[in-house]
């Protein structure tokens, strides 16, 4: 009975000095825990956040400038290139385009004879012309 009541007494002993030092353990934490800025200042790393925040978007606005602008002078370029290559830009200039009746572009004296109708585009209008003569490359020479 003696040697049952001292093991229950050390028993005793042993769970309140586990159960203080899990107390201390879990106040250490707790005390780590509520030392942290986010505890103790919450505005400050708020007002950290929004700067960061009104910094990207500050970095994101110069990009979405620069590659719109980048963009816009590729399409520019494009739009160069695409009125360079159009037949009709070229009417502005004082040149004519030849077109048969069915309205294909005439590149050579061969698909006309004197009598047929064409039209003369320029850069204002049409004319309706009959061909008088035909004169091959070859023949003026």
């Amino acid at each position: 009975r003696a040697a049952l009541a001292a093991t229950i007494a050390n028993l005793a002993h042993r769970l309140g000095l586990a159960a203080r030092q899990r107390v201390a353990a879990l106040r250490g934490h707790l005390d780590r825990l509520s030392s942290r800025p986010v505890l103790t200042r919450p505005l400050e790393l708020v007002d950290l956040r929004r700067q960061q925040v009104d910094g990207l978007v500050h970095r994101l606005g110069l990009n979405w400038r620069y590659r719109l602008a980048r963009e816009r002078g590729a399409v520019e370029r494009l739009a160069a290139r695409l009125e360079a290559l159009d037949p009709l830009a070229v009417l502005g200039r004082g040149y004519a385009l030849a077109v048969a009746g069915d309205g294909r572009p005439l590149t050579s004296v061969g698909r006309v004879h004197p009598g047929d109708r064409i039209g003369v585009v320029l850069r204002d209008g049409r004319l309706g012309c009959a061909v008088e003569t035909v004169e091959a490359e070859e023949e003026r020479r």
